[in-house]
């Protein structure tokens, strides 16, 4: 890639080159390995991990105890806790991508998923 080519460029080598915008639809997929379709999640660039809502997660059948791979210590509106994570498979602008999200009640919150930094490599995020 030239000079010229990369500075007319916003992406760097490796992005996929997509733009998602600040509320994208996402697949999820269950264990059962069905799909959960037209899941609206928010693009959230300050966070650092995904997160799912708690009462959503245990209706897509992603947790129960025995589903829980991690627990690790993060910040959560000012203060440290220890949250529970587990593992998905979803798809955002149809590319399939396995993570680990956090296990939060975000039954206040308009969105029940947030995407965070970790599953927004390599795609940019367009600002209405």
């Amino acid at each position: 890639m030239t000079l010229l080519n990369k500075l007319a460029s916003p992406f760097q080598a490796g992005d996929k080159g997509k733009v998602i915008g600040v509320v994208e639809p996402i697949s999820i997929r269950r264990q059962d390995g069905s799909e959960e379709e037209g899941v609206l999640a928010k693009v959230d660039t300050g966070e650092d991990y995904s997160q799912i809502d708690k009462k959503l997660a245990q209706e897509l059948g992603l947790y129960s105890a025995e589903l829980v791979v991690d627990r690790i210590t993060t910040e959560i509106d000012g203060r440290e806790r220890l949250v529970e994570q587990i593992e998905v498979s979803f798809t955002i602008d149809g590319d399939w991508l396995n993570s680990r999200w956090l296990v939060l009640d975000l039954a206040d919150e308009k969105q029940l998923v947030v995407l965070g930094k970790e599953d927004l490599r390599g795609y940019l995020v367009r600002i209405p």
